[in-house]
């Protein structure tokens, strides 16, 4: 019994060191404080900026299409309107002869076109002149039923156009929240990329003077990686077109979200401004610039092509040995970079 009863002391001794042992992690989990995490570093920061712009710019060319599509719907409005008011017109003249003639096909009576037919008196005469006016009233009726039908057509047209703009307004105007939020979150993460920068600054500095390793900092690095601004605005090259010099006297104006000039721009709003240099109109979007070709080869680029990149988010005007300038993002200018930072999609030369 003796030994029964020591092997269930060592049992139940064991379980209470095991609920002991519980309750303490339990409570160290509870009172130690939560681990570290990281704050993101410049870079990593500077790469979520890169992303996001490049969404934002997506999002940027996405409102312009639907600004464009809602533009064109409401000129076809206004085509229908125009036509709308001649066709009503006729309509009304039609119906004021018709009923002249059937009043005077009923009465009988002359009418000014049949004044000398009519005033013989003779029954038969009167008979046909009545036959006449009913043939003129049935043409009448024939004209305007035809009418009515095209009339019939336009309105329910410009009916289904009403409901396109409606869709097409409140397309915008969600694109423009979301735009309105993005631009927000970016505008986080610059403050926060600036924040980092000078956090990484301050620790490179501290380590410098302990070390005097003469390490530079990553803000350093990074500003590099922000760069091909404009500086001093260059000159463009002696032999350049009218587009390309346009360009060239864009750089370093601000972007903005839709805008096309002339002190700030989008980068379709700047593309559609330097063709209209040369007296070609295209519309305020990438897509539908980029619909309209002809199209290039990139080994057949030449100065004042169009290239596209980013799947159609983002366009520039190519200006020789490898650059475009273009206008990049909000918070950013108009700038000279290299083809090759940005993810080619294919050019146009629109004529």
């Amino acid at each position: 019994m003796s030994s029964t009863h020591a092997t269930v002391d060592r049992k139940h001794g064991r379980l209470i060191s095991v609920l002991i042992a519980a309750v303490v992690s339990a409570l160290w989990l509870t009172l130690s404080p939560p681990p570290a995490y990281a704050e993101p570093t410049a870079d990593e920061l500077w790469q979520q900026i890169e992303q996001r712009g490049r969404e934002l710019a997506m999002l940027v060319e996405d409102y312009n299409e639907a600004r464009e599509n809602l533009r064109a719907t409401r000129a076809r409005i206004e085509e229908l309107d125009q036509q709308l008011v001649p066709l009503q017109e006729q309509l009304e003249q039609l119906q004021a002869e018709l009923g002249r003639f059937s009043a005077a096909a009923y009465r009988g009576a002359h009418t000014s076109a049949f004044e000398a037919m009519i005033a013989s008196g003779s029954p038969t005469v009167l008979l046909e002149q009545v036959a006449i006016l009913n043939r003129l009233a049935n043409s009448r009726r024939d004209q305007i039923a035809q009418i009515q039908e095209v009339e019939a057509a336009l309105v329910n047209e410009r009916a289904e156009l009403d409901e396109l703009v409606m869709s097409q307004s409140q397309q915008e105007q969600e694109l423009a929240q979301q735009r309105a939020s993005l631009e927000a979150e970016i505008a986080e993460l610059e403050e926060m990329y600036e924040q980092a920068r000078e956090r990484e600054a301050a620790e490179a500095a501290t380590q410098a003077a302990d070390n005097s390793s003469g390490e530079s900092s990553s803000g350093d690095s990074q500003s590099s990686g922000n760069s091909s601004s404009s500086g001093n605005r260059p000159a463009p090259p002696a032999d350049a077109n009218a587009i390309v010099r346009f360009a060239y006297e864009q750089l370093g104006e601000p972007y903005v979200f839709g805008a096309a000039g002339p002190d700030a721009w989008d980068c379709s709003g700047l593309t559609m401004r330097a063709y209209q240099q040369i007296g070609v109109n295209l519309p305020h979007s990438v897509r539908q610039q980029y619909a309209l070709g002809p199209y290039v080869s990139r080994s057949e680029l030449q100065p004042g092509d169009i290239v596209y990149f980013f799947d159609l988010g983002h366009a520039g005007i190519y200006v020789g040995d490898g650059m475009v300038i273009h206008a990049p993002k909000p918070g950013d200018v108009v700038k000279l970079t290299p083809m090759e930072y940005m993810d080619y999609v294919g050019a146009t030369r629109p004529r």
